[in-house]
């Protein structure tokens, strides 16, 4: 039987569904892999390398997601969908801590259904992602988990809220720890040994001191780019500013231009999944190692890395071993 065009359509669009929104695709856990590598823990957390993910809570994100706020200007929820999620179906934060993940890239907006992630469109609702940080945490006492609220797009009293949630249905503040008590370069065992395994880097200044504030603590330098080479070079270039007294992360993440957004939907780079696959994903196996070479050079040390759809290549296996 001959098909026609109009049998072959709904394939097609299956297909490309299919190739720019991944699902999850590792098999193997790593769930202990921090105490496992640094048993005693002397050493010193802004020094080891931190595998973490870029928009990490972006993994529901689909047609039907709601736009966040202030982009609902962009008529076609198709294309701020292609561009806005970062991370796999089914990679849950649950997920991402048993696979190895350590470090957490949050946006969190306050709208009339209460408290979620969002990237374009809006994503998980944050009770689901407090649950598990809560629950991996309390099983995992020496696992240190970096949870950096990078945006919270609300009002101050409405992050006041959002902080007087997390103290009272969650035991996070209990293993939270004050950054001010135990700087970032602090030795792992310093954190073990009080009890401490999770840090919380906000975006407002709090009256709370477990809530430190994040320009205090990390640098985040951002090459702003959709080519991997220029990624490479302005990764490589800023390894002698690495200042390991705070966290530092390098981003291994192409940035679509107005151009790439416009004109890539009809192109191979239709999506941030595609161009990332054509960018960055190539570069994973040498690229970790080059800036360790490179930041050797100066006596320091590279720290935590974020990447977009973490799961499709051998991205945590290269940040642990």
């Amino acid at each position: 039987m001959k098909l026609s065009t109009f049998h072959l359509l709904p394939l097609c669009l299956l297909i490309l569904f299919a190739c720019q929104y991944p699902t999850n695709k590792l098999s193997t856990d790593s769930p202990n892999w921090m105490s496992q590598a640094f048993p005693d823990g002397t050493q010193r957390l802004t020094q080891i390398i931190i595998p973490g993910t870029h928009d990490s809570a972006t993994f529901n994100m689909n047609e039907d997601s709601e736009y966040a706020t202030d982009y609902d200007m962009v008529k076609s929820k198709q294309i701020v969908l292609a561009w806005s999620k970062t991370q796999s179906f089914g990679s849950t934060i649950s997920k991402q801590l048993s696979d190895g993940i350590r470090y957490f890239d949050l946006r969190i907006e306050k709208n009339q259904d209460g408290y979620f992630s969002f990237h374009g469109l809006r994503d998980t609702n944050f009770n689901e992602i407090a649950n598990d940080f809560d629950t991996f945490s309390q099983n995992h006492p020496d696992e240190i988990i970096i949870i950096d609220f990078q945006a919270l797009e609300m009002s101050d009293n409405e992050a006041k809220d959002l902080e007087l949630f997390i103290e009272e249905n969650t035991q996070i503040l209990t293993r939270a720890a004050n950054l001010q008590e135990l700087p970032p370069n602090s030795t792992i065992r310093s954190f073990r040994d009080a009890g401490k395994n999770i840090i919380i880097l906000w975006d407002k200044l709090s009256e709370n001191p477990l809530f430190n504030y994040r320009p205090y603590y990390i640098s985040s330098p951002w090459a702003n780019s959709p080519s991997g080479d220029e990624v490479k070079n302005f990764l490589l270039a800023n390894t002698h500013s690495i200042d390991n007294s705070k966290f530092y992360v390098h981003q291994l993440v192409v940035t679509p231009d107005a151009s790439k957004i416009a004109c890539g939907w009809l192109a191979t780079d239709s999506s941030l999944y595609n161009l990332t696959r054509k960018e960055i994903f190539p570069l994973i196996p040498t690229l970790i190692h080059e800036i360790k070479t490179s930041a050797a050079r100066d006596n320091n040390s590279p720290n935590i890395f974020i990447i977009d759809f973490y799961d499709q290549q051998e991205y945590i296996k290269a940040c642990t071993e």
